[in-house]
């Protein structure tokens, strides 16, 4: 269970622009910074074409806000410190401990 003490990695989650169509497959556009944590878990590996591919999954929590509750499963967020980029693959929601938000990201594969 995080508390704001466990907040030790600075993430920018950012969300897709629009092209030129109205379509949300412009470039990545910033939407905030936050400190959060990472909890990885379990990885895995698959064989794409004539390579292996790793993806790790992790959940993240942030502490909650305006601009957290608007964390999307479209989003990603972007290790500041190292660029690792996470797929966000579910919205975020209500942690265990009050005042928090978890999500889950992906990293490894493509970006997007």
């Amino acid at each position: 269970m995080a508390g704001s003490g466990d907040l030790s990695y600075r993430l920018r989650f950012e969300q897709r622009g629009l092209n030129d169509n109205g379509d949300r497959r412009g470039a990545w556009a910033e939407q905030f910074t936050v400190w959060a944590d990472i909890d990885y878990q379990r990885g895995s590996e698959t064989a794409v074409g004539q390579r292996i591919e790793g993806k790790q999954p992790a959940s993240i929590t942030v502490m909650q806000s305006p601009d957290s509750k608007r964390i999307a499963a479209s989003w990603r967020a972007v290790r500041v410190d190292t660029g690792e980029t996470f797929n966000i693959t579910s919205p975020a929601v209500p942690g265990r401990k009050a005042g928090f938000l978890n999500c889950m990201g992906v990293s490894g594969g493509a970006s997007g």
